[in-house]
Order: C-alpha cells, then structure tokens, then sequence
C-alpha cells in the first residue's frame, strides 16, 4: 500500500528543513523522525512542493514562451535545472523541476494532437463529409 503525505508530516518537514536544511543530509535526519518515508520521497516532496521559496502560480504567457525558447535552443538533452535556473533569473519565480516539466510535455502532446486533427488523411474525410 502507498503511504501519502498529510499535513502533520507535511509540518514536520516544513519545521525541520526551516532549522536544519542548511546542514548535511537533512533528509536522512528527517527521516529518523518519519521512518515510513524514504529520504529520497521526503527529499523530493520538499522540492515539489513544501518548500516555501516555490512558487506554485499556473504559468504566464511570457513563461511559457520563454520556455519554449529556452528548450527550441537546446542541442541535447534538457536540463530542467538549468532552464529553471534561468526562469528564476529572468522572471524572479522558483519553480519546481517537474512543474516545468509537466508544462513541456502536455504542451508537447497538446501540439501533436493538434498536428494529428490537420493531416491530409483528415482533410479527405473532411471535405467527403461536408460535400455530402
């Protein structure tokens, strides 16, 4: 079974990181309090979404174009790190990695559904149906 986050253990880990993020493996620390948790899932539940420098806004349009400029650009892989390095410095907003990840791929497949509604195939039955 799952084990899920709740507000209690939320707190504790708001309350530890505020005191103790600074030192070395603050996690492993956190953990020893909350052992159903692994520190990797407390970790990652702190990036996501407790920390309080995150800023848990939908995005803008100049974010999102910025974003998809910043990603056009890239020759290899993209570092979601670097791109949300660079979107704190440009817009002054802490996002989460998979926030902006999460944005990339549904605009992604958001365009290929798009691409898919306007091929010549398409097109054919439209016009069957309308001329019929």
């Amino acid at each position: 079974m799952k084990k899920k986050f709740n507000a209690e253990i939320d707190s504790i880990i708001k309350q530890i990181m505020l005191k103790e993020g600074h030192l070395p493996k603050p996690f492993a620390r956190i953990r020893k309090l909350i052992p159903q948790f692994k520190s990797k899932q407390i970790r990652s539940r702190w990036n996501e979404k407790l920390d309080p420098n995150l800023c848990h806004d939908p995005l803008n349009e100049h974010e999102q174009f910025f974003i998809n400029q910043w990603v056009s650009t890239q020759k290899k892989e993209i570092s979601w790190v670097r791109l949300r390095h660079d979107l704190n410095i440009r817009f002054n907003k802490f996002r989460s990695e998979n926030s902006l990840k999460n944005y990339w791929y549904s605009e992604q497949r958001r365009l290929s559904r798009q691409t898919a509604r306007v091929r010549p195939s398409n097109k054919l039955a439209i016009s069957y149906l309308l001329n019929y």
